[in-house]
């Protein structure tokens, strides 16, 4: 069951700080490619966190922050 609600309130905020509306419109699509590879993971937690492997959380593989 979606809440249209409660989706229009966390786009306006997302909009509000700054966020990009292409992100919005696009999804993944559009995204940088650092936050790309969160979607995999954020996925299989979201829906089937039982099937989370140690290569799903390969830290290299889904870092946000570049090292310097």
């Amino acid at each position: 069951m979606r809440c249209d609600y409660l989706i229009r309130v966390t786009e306006d905020a997302f909009l509000f700080y700054g966020g990009d509306e292409n992100w919005l419109m696009y999804g993944l699509s559009y995204v940088p490619s650092k936050i790309k590879k969160l979607g995999k993971i954020n996925n299989i937690l979201a829906h089937q966190p039982w099937k989370i492997q140690g290569n799903d959380l390969n830290v290299s593989s889904i870092m946000i922050f570049d090292r310097k």
